[in-house]
């Protein structure tokens, strides 16, 4: 009975930090870059820089997955997506995964997204087709964007 006790007690205790990790949230930050149309045929795309601020938040899910949620914030704006199983390891190369963000139930993002975690830093990639100027009613063109990352739980460290 009293092994039993101890079991409940141990099991209804916060599990320390040494215990394995069940969850991991970057908070990236950095600068868009959309590839506009020009307003005359023939001339070159216009580039327009956009700073953005990126959540992405994994934790288990259905005891063998990860499930990856993913903020983008841009100004006012809030694009978001979930993903099962995304890639996060450190100190290797990762494949890129597809990812679709949406706002509401309108797609704003097509492309992919790739993650590098490193002791050094970590950064989050996005690549792929934006709607123009964020318009949900424009056309997609292209889109590309290397964020920095930081690892919410060591916040305050530095």
């Amino acid at each position: 009975m009293r092994q039993l006790l101890w079991l409940a007690t141990f099991v209804a205790l916060p599990a320390p930090p040494a215990f394995a990790r069940d969850s991991l949230w970057l908070l990236c930050t950095g600068t868009g870059v959309e590839q506009s149309k020009a307003a005359n045929a023939g001339d070159p795309p216009v580039p327009s820089k956009h700073g953005m601020v990126i959540s992405l938040f994994d934790q288990r899910y259905k005891a063998v997955q990860r499930l990856d949620s993913l903020l983008v914030l841009f100004g006012a704006r809030r694009f978001d997506a979930q993903l099962v199983d995304f890639e996060l390891v450190f100190n290797q190369k990762t494949k890129p995964m597809a990812l679709e963000l949406k706002e509401g139930t309108k797609t704003m993002f097509k492309g992919q997204i790739r993650a590098s975690l490193t002791d050094s830093g970590s950064t989050l990639s996005l690549n792929g087709k934006m709607r123009d100027g964020y318009d949900v009613s424009a056309e997609f063109v292209s889109f590309e964007g290397t964020f920095t990352c930081k690892d919410m739980a060591q916040y305050g460290e530095d």
